[in-house]
């Protein structure tokens, strides 16, 4: 395996002390420093010169940028370009670059963008050959560029409706959960999330919250990279939350407030949802005394913000309407002037338009400094006449008393609103009152502005609607006619009713209404009346012996009156009652209506009774009372005699007459000691004596000489308590046995003799009570537990008994499940090894508790319970098949099952050879894929994998196992271990791996390879013999060779190789090589730039004239050296020697002395111009020519 890793040198070919970096041909990686033109801080940069450099981030994703803090150069001559990208082949950021004196002219801050993935960037600066100046400082740092970031909702509770609203009742919990999409990275990106308000809601992905008022409610999610410029998301979710308004209950309301005890009313239940308008243009309020003098002026303005940005006022209808809440003593000199936010004003009232000395508002002319009453102005395009002339009214607070203001109201403003036609809606909208003359004054309350409500976007308003109503039950509500109620409550006091409403936004809200209702008249029914062998008429009856029975019950009789009426109609109505009610005379079988009414209300009670004439009472004959005894059977249990009442009455009214009981005759008689029912006998018979009294006459009775009835107590038969019965179920397990019911009778009876006494068996109290449907024994039960009802009775009187119960309980046998195996691995491949039978407790238990568990070898000896295996056990076979036993501990029930007992023997592994990898830094760590060994490991056996672990202790505990690709932890050799298993049984063994690391061919620092433009001159192209670089890349290195690219790519997947001579394709131009060891495989990359530098630009010489010397024969010693700076144009870059020919001019040798002296006259020689920093040359001819020196004439 052969891994490739990039690695790049920059070869710097200048130092570079505390960060300060000057212009010059070369490159530098860094993100800090300050870069300056090539005279540094302190000099100019030098004329004629033409150099590339090239900064690079240290770091990847990162973008270099350069800040210019100072600049000058020669305008239009000495100019930089800068390149986005590691070479001038990039694009530039100018392409006329830049020059000038001021700091303007330069580059200010460039940056590298983001289309750019080296983040380099490439400075070339060219100067002319004069007028050289301070040149530049910038400063450079890094910065990483912002990434896309978009927010986005994914999920709010409660969820949007169709619209996107999220609607919520007042303080009901919103959670939004929200997350961002990035173009690069979101890790460590935060989460803010605001509102309109710039409220903070929440931060993280998540925010809960609530709004505790009605409103709507912008929120958004602000999102912020890690990156060190602060970089957040572009966009904007605008999440509308409206929060529910409460709505208005006029109108619900009881008809009556307070009623009578048992009497009704009704309750009607009326609702209004409450519209939510967001209020654009909050009004500015407070008492403020309007400036008084000539142009003195009163300023003050409304903040606009929630209409879209672009939004303006495009209609007159548009604004509704200006409204001041004021006061004025002189409307005459008033302005009122309406401004926009863009500056537009509309005159709302002129001074011009006069108004005299009449009032606005309440004034107070009398006080100097007090403010008045202000009352409402408003100015609307609907109005049709303007402020000055409304009527005139008095207001009472005006003073002095009598003056006239104008009448509040709405007005026509003195000029159209069309004159803020195109303003926009949101900013400041300001109002100015301006008083024009002294010795008046006034005051402003508030102003406000109202716009149509159509303007605003339709999220900003809303109405919720009522989605369902009505009435909490109530069990005083006797009746509902849609949304009326008719109650009737049945306690005495206050009664509340609730009227519940829900809305579209899921919110309920309530209004209560509450009625009073007065106690309940607590009476007794009145007694009949009788006269008794009364004679003729009239009869004379007292009707007040009542007043004390109707009330005989109430807690507050003296809070009632009692009256008496003829008639039923009279008693409801309260009139013609009974004057003489203590000596009426009436008659026999007349119906009188007695009246009990509440005092501090108008709520009563009616009753009636009769008037009677009668003889004396009878006692008719009744039977015996005759009850069982209970099990004490001590022949005494207690009476209720009042059972025998209506027998001794016979025909007669109970209404009129009483029936008392006695223990004789003569008690009877004297109507003394009364027995109190219910009454417990003292004798087994015991006779009982009755007297029958009037009620309304105690003298009018009659008693018994005999004992009208007796009380007699029969013996009881005794159930006594008997144990329940278990048994154990069948295999089937449904609850379900026979169970011999007989076998309680004895312990039923206890010491009650069995000739007596009968006991019989019933599923249930009724039929033992009944005495059916007795059960046969013996018995399946009918559910699991069953109760049995039994009963006891004496045979002579079956009436009396008594029953009792006991259970019937089946008793499950404990639950069996099919048993996997219990399988263990070889250890000696002989089949036999110990098993661990308690592993299986769990499974075989299978959740169930209190049952013990036991392992046998045969079926017998687990039905028995005999022999149970010791564990651990050692298998007799294999595979061996032994019986598991489960018994509750608590009904020694138990259930068998079986458990085969499995040795699995253990995988085949082979030992793997070592894994080899390419170190990727020299460090002899690197990347291992350990499943390219699993094959060798297995052999390709289905069913047996692979693991890998660090030590041999983590393989055989099957812990830590390593991720493939796994990097090593030791340098250059590490043993791992691997354990092969079979992974239906996972029996394994273990095997070692040597990992070994092997090192990287090193890439050295390789120098630049740099050609002089002597083929084609002018265009930048050369052959380049690459292989001259073998020596240098290898660097001496065994067994590596070396290829080379023109891109990086291609290294990386070593395609498409150059063949040398190469000839470049820009210039400069990187190339890429590979040195790959031909043993390990193992891959390194580095690169280096060939330049192809340009010739020496020579200025073809004049001839070179000089005067011979005294000897005139053309030959003389000439200094060659005066045309360096013709032939160089001054460049102090090239430097210029001669030769006599083309050829020594071409190979730079035999170059002649200077001073020379000529050969020939004329005479052509050759100099040679070479670019002191490429090395590069030109050459040009030079004639020389000596001219002889005038002779002077003696």
């Amino acid at each position: 395996m052969r891994l490739i890793l990039l690695y790049i040198i920059l070869l710097l070919s200048f130092p570079a002390f505390g960060q300060v970096y000057t212009m010059q041909n070369g490159s530098v990686t860094t993100c800090s420093g300050t870069f300056y033109d090539s005279g540094g801080s302190a000099n100019f940069y030098q004329n004629g010169e033409s150099y590339v450099f090239t900064i690079c981030p240290d770091s990847p994703g990162q973008f270099v940028q350069l800040d210019f803090t100072e600049w000058s150069t020669q305008p239009g001559a000495d100019i930089m370009f800068i390149y986005n990208g590691p070479n001038t082949g990039s694009p530039s950021f100018n392409g006329l670059g830049w020059s000038g004196t001021a700091l303007t002219d330069g580059p200010g801050l460039v940056q590298a963008t983001s289309t750019n993935a080296s983040g380099c960037l490439t400075v070339e600066f060219i100067s002319n050959v004069t007028a050289a100046s301070q040149g530049w400082a910038a400063t450079i740092s890094c910065f990483e560029p912002c990434q896309t970031i978009v927010a986005q909702l994914d999920s709010a509770t409660p969820a949007p409706n169709v619209d996107g609203y999220i609607r919520v009742c007042p303080d009901e919990q919103i959670t939004l959960e929200g997350s961002g999409v990035f173009g690069l990275d979101g890790t460590g990106a935060t989460y803010e999330w605001v509102d309109q308000n710039n409220t903070v809601l929440g931060t993280g992905t998540s925010a809960t919250f609530s709004y505790p008022d009605p409103g709507v409610y912008i929120v958004n999610l602000n999102i912020t990279d890690t990156n060190p410029s602060g970089c957040m998301n572009t966009n904007l979710l605008n999440q509308v939350i409206q929060v529910s308004t409460e709505p208005d209950f006029t109108g619900t309301a009881a008809a009556d407030t307070e009623i009578c005890f048992g009497d009704s009313t009704t309750i009607d239940g009326a609702v209004t949802p409450v519209q939510f308008v967001n209020d654009c243009t909050p009004p500015v309020s407070g008492t403020t005394f309007l400036p008084d003098g000539s142009g003195a002026s009163y300023t003050t303005c409304i903040t606009v913000d929630c209409y879209d940005s672009s939004q303006t006022l495009t209609d007159i209808n548009q604004l509704l309407s200006i409204c001041l809440n004021m006061e004025h003593t002189y409307l005459g000199d008033l302005d009122i002037i309406i401004t926009s936010p863009n500056g537009q004003s509309c005159n709302l009232k002129t001074f011009a338009a006069g108004g005299g000395g009449t009032f606005l508002g309440g004034a107070d002319d009398i006080s100097a400094t007090d403010p008045g009453t202000g009352y409402d102005y408003c100015f609307s395009m609907a109005a049709t006449t303007i402020l000055v002339n409304g009527n005139l009214v008095v207001l009472p607070e005006s003073l002095p008393a009598g003056n006239a203001s104008i009448e509040p109201g709405t007005y026509l403003p003195e000029e159209s609103f069309a004159s803020l036609l195109g303003s926009p809606l949101n900013g400041q909208w300001c109002i100015e009152v301006i008083d024009n003359l002294t010795i008046d004054n006034g005051y402003i309350f508030y102003w406000g502005m109202d716009f149509d409500p159509n303007l605003q976007p339709p999220e900003l308003s809303f109405t919720p609607a009522v989605t369902s109503e009505g009435w909490d039950p109530d069990p005083s509500i006797t009746a509902t006619a849609g949304n009326t109620i008719t109650v009737q409550p049945a306690t005495a006091g206050t009664h509340c009713y609730t009227y519940r409403i829900t809305d579209d936004f899921g919110c309920e809200y309530t209004e209560q209404v509450c009625i009073d209702v007065y106690p309940e008249i607590i009476n007794d029914p009145p007694n009949n009346l009788i006269i008794c062998n009364g004679g003729p008429p009239p009869y004379i009856y007292d009707l007040t012996q009542n007043d004390g029975v109707v009330l005989t019950s109430n807690p507050s009789p003296g809070d009632y009156a009692v009256t008496y009426y003829e008639t039923q109609a009279d008693a409801d109505n309260e009139t013609n009652p009974i004057v003489n009610p203590a000596t009426y005379s009436g008659f026999d079988g007349q119906i009188i209506y007695v009246r009990i009414e509440y005092l501090s209300t108008d709520c009563y009670e009616t009753s009636s009774f009769s008037l009677n004439v009668s003889g004396l009472p009878t006692i008719d004959p009744v039977a015996d009372l005759e009850t069982c005894d209970d099990v004490s059977n001590d022949g005494v249990e207690q009476f209720d005699l009042t059972v025998q009442d209506l027998g001794i009455l016979g025909v007669q009214d109970p209404s009129v007459y009483t029936v008392t009981y006695y223990e004789t005759a003569a008690d009877a008689a004297a109507g003394t000691n009364a027995l109190v029912s219910p009454y417990t006998n003292i004798a087994n018979p015991q006779p009982v004596f009755a007297r029958v009294e009037a009620i309304s006459d105690t003298s009018c009775f009659f008693s018994s000489a005999l004992p009208v009835f007796d009380l007699i107590v029969n013996p009881q038969g005794v159930a006594n308590n008997v144990p329940d019965l278990e048994v154990c179920d069948d295999v089937s397990n449904d609850g379900i046995e026979a169970f011999d019911l007989e076998s309680q009778t004895a312990g039923a009876l206890g010491g009650q003799l069995p000739a007596d006494y009968t006991v019989t068996y019933h599923e249930s109290q009724a039929d033992a009570d009944a005495g059916v449907n007795a059960l046969v024994s013996p018995y399946n039960n009918i559910s699991n537990p069953q109760t049995i009802y039994f009963r006891v009775e004496e045979n002579s009187n079956p009436t009396c008994f008594s029953t009792n119960t006991f259970e019937l309980i089946v008793n499950a046998v404990t639950d069996v499940v099919a048993m996997t195996p219990l399988e263990v691995c070889d250890d000696d491949t002989d089949g036999f090894a110990e098993f661990t039978l308690t592993d299986k407790d769990v499974e075989a238990l299978n959740g169930q508790t209190g049952v013990s568990i036991s392992y046998y070898e045969t079926q017998a000896d687990a039905d028995a319970g005999l022999n149970p295996l010791a564990s651990p056990y050692m298998n007799t076979s294999n595979p061996q098949t032994i019986y598991i036993r489960l018994e509750n501990d608590t009904t020694g029930c138990y259930n068998t099952t079986t458990l085969n007992l499995v040795v699995n023997p253990l995988p085949v592994a082979s030992v793997p050879t070592a894994l080899e990898a390419c170190d990727d830094d020299q460090d002899g760590i690197t990347a291992f894929d350990l499943t390219l060994k699993d094959i060798e490991v297995t052999g390709g056996v289905p069913g047996i994998l692979v693991s890998w672990h660090e030590t041999l202790a983590d393989a055989q505990n099957d812990v830590n196992a390593l991720a493939s690709p796994y990097t090593n932890i030791t340098p250059v050799t590490q043993t791992v271990y691997g354990r092969v298993y079979n992974s239906s049984t996972g029996c394994f063994v273990t095997v070692e791996l040597v990992l070994i690391v092997n090192p990287l061919p090193v890439v050295s620092a390789v120098s630049d390879f740099e050609l002089c433009d002597y083929t084609n001159t002018g265009d930048l192209i050369e052959s380049f013999d690459l292989t001259s670089k073998d020596g240098e890349t290898i660097n001496g290195q065994a067994d590596v060779l070396v290829a080379y690219y023109e891109s990086l790519a291609d290294a990386q997947a070593q395609t498409n190789p150059l063949v040398s001579p190469y000839d470049n394709i820009s210039n400069p131009q990187t190339i890429w090589y590979t040195l790959e060891h031909q043993i390990t495989g193992c891959v390194n990359i580095g690169s280096f730039d060939l330049f192809v530098n340009d010739l020496p630009a020579l200025q073809a010489p004049t001839p070179l004239e000089v005067c011979d010397d005294s000897n005139p024969d053309g030959i003389t010693s000439i200094d060659l050296s005066e045309k360096n700076d013709e032939i160089t144009a001054s460049n102090p870059s090239y430097s210029v020697s001669y030769y006599l020919t083309q050829a020594d001019a071409d190979s730079g040798i035999n170059p002649l002395p200077i001073p020379y002296t000529n050969v020939s006259n004329p005479q052509t020689i050759y100099a040679r111009g070479e670019d002191i920093n490429t090395g590069c040359y030109a050459t040009v001819s030079l004639d020389l020519i000596v001219e002889q020196a005038p002779v002077a004439n003696v």
